[in-house]
């Protein structure tokens, strides 16, 4: 199975762009980061922490126009993706991965609902790990 699932957010405003394709088509895309953020609690110490990683999404066509005009720097979005892996033309022995989106969903910024199941903000997370020591 290739499939991929995160919350995260947008580390610059999406941009619409266009290519034609190899039928002539003209069909639009975006290549965009997201900031995923990975909050833990030392076990040695007990310290809060969090790890950033900054990940790389491609969409086509009317999802890309959607979520151009609809998201921007900072937004929050759930995402599902796809793996693809391209040859490097300069060096045939390494791989670039981007994630190709195959569905997103707009997330309200106070709370973050999925599947009907109500999950807490990054904000309230810490807040709980910060009372439980």
């Amino acid at each position: 199975m290739n499939r991929f699932t995160c919350i995260g957010r947008f580390v610059h405003t999406p941009v619409e762009k266009f290519q034609t394709n190899a039928y002539g088509k003209k069909i639009s895309y975006s290549n965009f980061k997201l900031a995923i953020t990975d909050k833990y609690k030392k076990a040695t110490t007990g310290e809060l922490g969090k790890r950033v990683a900054f990940i790389d999404f491609q969409i086509f066509d009317s999802g890309c126009s959607v979520l151009c005009k609809n998201f921007q720097k900072g937004d929050p979005i759930y995402i599902e993706a796809t793996v693809k892996t391209y040859r490097d033309k300069n060096d045939p022995s390494k791989n670039d991965i981007v994630f190709r989106v195959t569905h997103f969903e707009f997330l309200p910024l106070a709370k973050i609902r999925k599947n009907d199941v109500e999950e807490e903000t990054e904000d309230e997370y810490l807040e709980e790990l910060e009372d439980e020591e």
